[in-house]
């Protein structure tokens, strides 16, 4: 699995989330490759937080309807470990913005929007799409 594409911010917000704690050896992992990681391909990264707290929240679905328009809309999807604010998940970042409660494909398609080239009828016609196949 990937990390993220974008290793600066990724990096604060995982040493953000544990400041007041002493790092320990994972935590200082994940920074670390958060850092030195890069994306493999041209597509567009969209990072969906699939962490336990919020996976509770529904980050499976979240990440699922995020596989589908990525699909559509030729953007990559990876799961990232937690961006550190589990109480308003589950979260999507996106060129380094965050989206935070994504639980409908609205929410996910407004996030799917704020990506680099991609049209926002495009998003529309890609979130109809998966809500039909839903049903």
């Amino acid at each position: 699995r990937q990390l993220s594409c974008t290793p600066r911010a990724m990096a604060t917000h995982i040493l953000t989330f544990h400041r007041g704690q002493a790092l320990n050896k994972l935590t200082r992992r994940r920074a670390s490759l958060v850092v030195s990681a890069s994306s493999s391909s041209d597509k567009q990264v969209v990072l969906v937080c699939q962490n336990k707290e919020c996976k509770q929240r529904g980050a499976r679905r979240t990440l699922k309807c995020a596989l589908a328009l990525a699909e559509t809309l030729n953007v990559q999807v990876e799961e990232q470990d937690c961006f550190g604010d589990c109480a308003m998940g589950p979260n999507i970042s996106v060129n380094e913005k965050m989206f935070y409660g994504c639980k409908t494909p609205d929410k996910i398609a407004a996030a799917f929007a704020t990506v680099e080239g991609i049209d926002a009828d495009a998003v529309d016609e890609a979130r109809t799409a998966y809500e039909n196949s839903l049903q």
